[in-house]
């Protein structure tokens, strides 16, 4: 008769006898001060601190008990962070976990939940240490894969794809966020039911399904997005206004953000935030003052900066304020597709700095408006001037070259040779800092382009106040404006 296959997750620790220990040191090899003691005996001298890992920690830390295991992950002193304990402690749990046929043990829950930890690539190195090779059976170690959290929770996919309504009860008395939200991503086809049946259930989990919101249907990005927002505080909560402290600092309403900010950050989620979205997270914020620390406004703010791709003119003019430096403020006109001149005056009156300013000067709309445009022409950025000289009038072209040759030769130079046909627009006198450069290239270049002007070899292209060709130049083509490579 074909034995059963066992649940692939286990919620009870597994223990070995002694008689099971001495067979498993018998099968290793191990004898003396080198075999696995039982566990009662273990359990013992650790609540009594008589442990250091030092000689030992070979034999404690691949102890294959899971009582001794869980112990020691609860001792912070013997399993230090990012140490060789909690490394070795993973290992052999996860091995004998494959072993058996499960995938999630409550060793493996304890590791992610309460330590934060499963290790990245390396992990699989761990399995060819020479403590893991002597310390577990060569029987649990074949065919060892590693995985990641997200693979590891995908192998329960179908399981819970079979049976939903009845395994969703299982799968949520798992402590791990990560690897239950991981789970839940991984069925293919997912009801949108179910999802919304487990974030209600379970709203911790949203910013781990979040991470990962593109892999899940339309139907369910858009569950989990309107889940999030529909979740926040409103005036109508108890007659509390969205600015009560009280309301605004709960801790669902900040799993609530997490998981909107989790899901266009980093889950990429194709689902647009609407303007009455914006409004929604605008009415939030009103009146707040915005802590420079982690908190639920703080994220708040970040959600909408993330998502200035889909914010109308009003919104992105009432979020300007609320960003707290260049950075922030460069990285949302970089994503606002919706930005009007008024929203890249206010940002260069909120930070006119040097990443403000590049960040504008490389939205073509924002380059073509002659008010901005009058605004970066002030700048005393060389970036900000070659993104200027595209489409420069003949006034703009001679301005931003004297400001070039003072500031770089090397600039200027690049300049004549990306517009050689502007080139006799200047005067003898703007070249002098080529003609006096201590560097032969600059004074040859000058030198060649002062002859072609005298000989007539290059002849000016006029170009309009808007910076297009004009009269018996508008048929002209300029060469490419390859100075976008600096």
């Amino acid at each position: 008769m074909q034995q059963a296959k066992p649940d692939p997750i286990r919620f009870t620790l597994r223990t070995y006898s002694p008689e099971e220990l001495a067979a498993l040191n018998r099968e290793l090899g191990r004898e003396g001060p080198a075999a696995f003691r039982p566990a009662e005996e273990v359990l013992a001298r650790i609540a009594a601190q008589k442990y250091s890992l030092g000689a030992d920690r070979a034999i404690l830390c691949h102890h294959p008990d899971e009582w001794v295991q869980m112990a020691l992950l609860q001792r912070d002193d013997l399993t230090p962070d990012g140490g060789y304990a909690l490394s070795s402690i993973w290992a052999t749990a996860y091995a004998y976990a494959c072993s058996e046929g499960v995938v999630w043990t409550p060793v493996l829950d304890y590791l992610v939940a309460g330590r934060q930890y499963w290790p990245e690539e390396y992990g699989k190195h761990i399995f060819k240490s020479s403590d893991f090779i002597a310390c577990v059976p060569e029987r649990v170690r074949a065919g060892l894969l590693y995985r990641r959290v997200e693979e590891q929770a995908g192998l329960l996919a179908d399981w819970l794809r079979a049976d939903p309504e009845n395994r969703l009860e299982m799968l949520l008395r798992l402590h791990a966020d990560a690897f239950v939200g991981s789970v839940l991503v991984s069925v293919r086809g997912i009801s949108p039911v179910l999802l919304r049946d487990a974030l209600e259930r379970r709203p911790s989990i949203g910013p781990a399904v979040a991470q990962r919101a593109r892999a899940l249907p339309t139907s369910c990005q858009r569950v989990l997005k309107d889940w999030a927002l529909n979740g926040l505080p409103g005036r109508a909560d108890s007659g509390a206004t969205p600015n009560s402290p009280h309301i605004r600092d709960t801790h669902r309403t900040h799993l609530l953000l997490t998981t909107l900010y989790n899901s266009y950050a980093w889950g990429k989620l194709e689902v647009p935030l609407s303007e009455d979205d914006a409004n929604r997270l605008l009415a939030f914020l009103e009146g707040a003052e915005i802590p420079f620390a982690d908190s639920p406004l703080r994220t708040a703010v970040l959600v909408l900066a993330v998502c200035a791709e889909h914010l109308n003119e009003a919104a992105l003019l009432k979020l300007i304020p609320l960003l707290r430096s260049d950075q922030e403020i460069a990285a949302m006109i970089r994503r606002a597709r919706r930005a009007t001149p008024r929203v890249w005056k206010a940002c260069l009156d909120r930070a006119d700095t040097d990443l403000v300013q590049e960040a504008i000067a490389s939205t073509p709309e924002a380059v073509r408006s002659p008010e901005i445009r009058s605004l970066l022409l002030n700048s005393e950025n060389v970036l900000v001037w070659l993104s200027l000289l595209n489409g420069a009038s003949d006034e703009e072209f001679i301005a931003l070259f004297r400001k070039a040759v003072r500031r770089d030769l090397d600039t200027a130079l690049l300049i004549l040779e990306d517009y050689p046909d502007r080139a006799a627009l200047l005067e003898k006198s703007d070249l002098m800092p080529l003609l006096e450069s201590s560097f032969p290239a600059h004074r040859l270049a000058a030198i060649t382009l002062l002859g072609s002007l005298e000989t007539g070899a290059v002849r000016p292209a006029r170009h309009a106040p808007d910076g297009s060709l004009a009269g018996d130049d508008a048929g002209r083509t300029k060469n490419p404006h390859r100075l976008k490579r600096c």
